[in-house]
């Protein structure tokens, strides 16, 4: 995993467990979605579990089908950042590792 449960709970600042099963697979379904946009497992790069927490606090918090202005730029900035960890970033073998 690139967060833990325990990391996207303090990040949304959740003390409570009733979301735990829900934000254990918002976690699986970014961590697949960016495996998916670059090709590639990753398992400890700090930019990936930036986009991974980035990307499950946006769907955590915007559970319904409307985008509001932070919504369209947090796509845009995870975007960006999906970009750069597919073409730019160098990590050695160990944070990055093929996808199977």
């Amino acid at each position: 995993m690139i967060v833990s449960l325990q990391e996207i709970k303090e990040h949304l600042k959740i003390e409570y467990n009733e979301e735990d099963s829900y934000l254990q697979i918002l976690i699986l379904a970014a961590e697949k979605f960016i495996q998916n946009a670059t090709g590639k497992t990753f398992k400890s790069n700090q930019l990936a579990k930036v986009i991974c927490m980035i990307i499950v606090a946006d769907l955590f918090e915007n559970k319904g089908m409307t985008v509001d202005k932070i919504g369209e730029s947090t796509r845009g900035i995870v975007g960006m950042m999906l970009t750069q960890l597919n073409y730019h970033d160098k990590d050695s073998e160990d944070e990055a590792g093929e996808a199977s």
